[in-house]
């Protein structure tokens, strides 16, 4: 059986300490070094696992388009991570003129997959994109992280693993939907079903509500009963139980009011969001290594990026020297400039990501122990992938497309 995927894009965890001293008592910006990533200001036993047992490397990025908003920025580089570049407009996040965008299951054996993220743009393009459930990362608090056992369950349900869906339980509730003249009784809901916590859209609200026996099923030959409303929201982990790839898209915008460092870097307050992001998703990473299925059916995959604020002095490792200068014109172009056959042209070496992929006895384990630039260059044994593949890989690895390339 091949496993399910997980990917967890942590756009800003990259972002580097701005150049300054802070008055803030007990600020984490006053107790790392200048330049020091977010993700590495505070210790992270479960990355660092991660990390340790899986295989990291360096995700090459199209070059940035110039005056672009922060909003085209997030929304353009998620679709690069789809692969989807060239099909996206830079500007406005639409489909260009003539080009259509291939669906999930059109490029990837009618793979299901969902998305979870709390920023508009990229939620408009995972819809576009082909993604058969799209849902906000935190429903209940707009700019909030989740709670991490919530998130936790609430994943590993669309993805029919650990704490999924009971499938006789879920007929059984279904029929109970079907044939209940109120939508929001009590008999339409268990404590699991809303994945919102409780209380949100889809759920009974507080104080309200009651207990009914479900009519009937109507004679033979009565007309069909129409299919209520609420059904579709309701039920959508039963559909959900069939997922092969969720996504959880984990974003730091950028702070208002506050302009980037012109040393390059991010703001302090938003460095310090970063920061808090990144202890997050070291909790949450903990809680889903806790589970033991997780360890035999799940590939992780998790990519950070620097987000809006780009350190300029990080960038891809420069080429060795050739012993026979001469001859150096003559070195291969690399795996990551080319697509397809094709040279890419607005490859960047600038701020690349750093992805770790996880899954014993199907990743590699390399040297690596921290998600940086610099680690995954030296010790990590992924090398450099173009971002337009990374998707594919994963596809590969859970049983969803062919192999390509060499």
């Amino acid at each position: 059986m091949d496993p399910k995927g997980l990917i967890i894009y942590a756009d800003g965890l990259l972002q580097t300490r701005p150049v300054g001293e802070y008055d803030a008592p007990g600020s984490v910006s006053n107790e790392v070094s200048e330049g020091t990533p977010a993700i590495q200001a505070t210790t992270s036993e479960a990355i660092s696992r991660l990390v340790t047992e899986g295989c990291c490397g360096l995700v090459a990025l199209h070059a940035r388009p110039t005056g672009s908003s922060e909003a085209c920025r997030s929304q353009s580089e998620f679709a690069q991570l789809l692969g989807l570049h060239g099909l996206i407009s830079d500007s406005a996040g639409s489909e260009k003129d003539g080009e259509r965008v291939p669906t999930l299951p059109e490029r990837f054996k009618g793979m299901k997959a969902a998305l979870l993220t709390d920023c508009a743009p990229v939620a408009a393009l995972g819809k576009r994109a082909g993604f058969c459930d799209v849902r906000a990362l935190h429903p209940s608090a707009e700019g909030e992280l989740p709670r991490v056992e919530h998130l936790v369950r609430r994943t590993l349900r669309m993805l029919g693993l650990a704490g999924g869906v009971n499938p006789i339980g879920n007929l059984f509730a279904v029929s109970q939907r079907l044939w209940c003249k109120r939508p929001r009784c009590a008999c339409c809901y268990d404590d699991d079903d809303d994945d919102d916590g409780g209380g949100g859209a889809g759920g009974p609200s507080q104080g309200t509500q009651e207990t009914s026996t479900p009519p009937p099923p109507p004679p033979p030959g009565a007309p069909d009963q129409p299919t209520p409303s609420f059904l579709s929201q309701s039920t959508r982990e039963i559909a959900s139980a069939n997922l092969s790839l969720a996504v959880l898209h984990l974003y730091v915008p950028a702070q208002p009011g506050v302009s980037q460092q012109p040393e390059g870097g991010a703001p302090v307050q938003q460095w310090e969001a970063a920061v808090e992001a990144s202890k997050w998703l070291d909790n949450f990473l903990a809680a889903l290594l806790a589970v033991p299925q997780v360890r035999e059916s799940l590939l992780v995959t998790v990519v950070v990026g620097h987000g809006g604020a780009v350190d300029n002095s990080i960038g891809l490792p420069e080429p060795e020297t050739a012993v026979q200068p001469q001859y150096a014109n003559l070195r291969p172009v690399q795996s990551y400039r080319m697509s397809g056959g094709r040279l890419v042209e607005d490859a960047s070496d600038a701020a690349p990501m750093v992805v770790t992929q996880w899954l014993p006895g199907v990743t590699r384990r390399d040297a690596a122990t921290t998600l940086s630039v610099s680690e995954a260059s030296s010790r990590g044994s992924g090398g450099i992938i173009l971002v337009d593949h990374l998707l594919k890989e994963v596809a590969y690895k859970i049983g969803c497309a062919e192999k390509y390339g060499a």
